[in-house]
């Protein structure tokens, strides 16, 4: 992929081990909070996998486009490898779970800055790609909506 792509992650709802339930909203928004309370910083698991385009950022977004946040994709791995930056870390509520079962289960996990407040009514034909994520995208598309973060780098 070219210089300055995006990753376009779709957020799904989430259910912890404990059956405490977020939906994709609520996932969206734990790591932004997340990111906004920790120098920018969130470390963004999953299990399907790593982005093989090694895009620059990485756009987290509800399915449907309603929303979702922009970040500069720092890097990549799959438990047991950890972020060689230890301040990147996953939300507090998702703390627990990340050492007892996702690290164990070998998840994939994104060390993420936060480039972007949250963003509303994104294109889902351009800008959230329809089908399974990750989609990629090109930045392009997202310089007019997101805050002067990107246009600096």
């Amino acid at each position: 992929m070219t210089k300055d792509s995006v990753g376009v992650v779709k957020l799904q709802p989430w259910v912890m081990l404990s059956g405490e339930k977020y939906s994709s909203e609520g996932n969206l928004e734990a790591h932004y909070y997340h990111a906004k309370d920790n120098d920018g910083k969130v470390l963004f698991t999953t299990k399907s996998g790593q982005l093989r385009k090694n895009p620059d950022y990485v756009l987290l977004a509800l399915p449907e486009g309603q929303k979702g946040v922009m970040y500069k994709l720092v890097e990549q791995g799959r438990y047991p490898e950890l972020p060689s930056n230890p301040s990147f870390e996953v939300p507090s509520q998702w703390k627990v779970q990340n050492v007892e079962h996702e690290q164990a289960e070998r998840y994939y996990w994104y060390a993420l800055e936060v480039v972007s407040d949250i963003l509303t009514n994104l294109d889902t034909k351009i800008e959230v790609p329809r089908g399974q994520s990750p989609r990629y995208s090109d930045i392009d598309l997202f310089k007019d909506r997101v805050n002067v973060y990107i246009q600096q780098q």
